[in-house]
């Protein structure tokens, strides 16, 4: 009730609801909308520049008025945990491919606990990559509305992610880190 009050002393108006019921619980989701002011941009341009894991997302934080670098930022993912969880999966999958091969174990116990392993190390994989993704964007987002600056994005090309495929990374590595958000 109090994220209803709170949304509706903030102007907003309720746009889309649905309940549902699961069990004996009654779950009820309400959207809201409401008007917002443009932010008209001050002197400054974040320029961001999306480009494969490795490499980072690079931005930097340009004064408009004198062209000056005021900051300049890479971030990256902890790659060497993005790897290590990648080489798990890959050792797991090749496990559970022996079991399934020829005789087919892998619908005896011990395969559907591999199973459930692969999916688990993908999952934890992938939840990292997101995360990481949405914290980078969620902080950037907030320097561009407090410096009510514009905003410029470079997103990673085509020719890029071909340039990373040829770099010699283990075979799948690089495109578990091309299909992550």
């Amino acid at each position: 009730m109090k994220y209803i009050k709170d949304r509706l002393s903030e102007g907003g108006k309720p746009k889309l609801a649905r309940a549902w019921i699961d069990g004996e619980n009654l779950y009820v989701a309400v959207v809201f909308e409401r008007e917002v002011e443009p932010i008209e941009p001050g002197g400054y341009i974040l320029v961001i520049d999306v480009n494969s894991w490795k490499n980072g997302i690079t931005y930097a934080i340009i004064n408009g008025g004198g062209g000056k670098l005021s900051e300049f930022s890479k971030l990256r993912p902890n790659l060497r945990l993005i790897e290590t969880l990648h080489s798990e999966a890959v050792r797991l999958e090749r496990k559970y491919g022996a079991l399934r091969g020829g005789l087919g174990l892998h619908k005896s116990v011990e395969g559907k606990r591999l199973w459930r392993q692969v999916k688990y190390v993908k999952r934890k994989l992938h939840a990292y990559l997101k995360d990481f993704a949405q914290k980078i964007a969620h902080e950037l987002a907030l320097k561009a509305v407090r410096l009510k600056a514009r905003v410029v994005i470079d997103d990673m090309l085509e020719e890029s992610r071909r340039e990373l495929l040829k770099e010699g990374l283990p075979d799948g590595f690089s495109q578990a880190i091309l299909t992550s958000p």
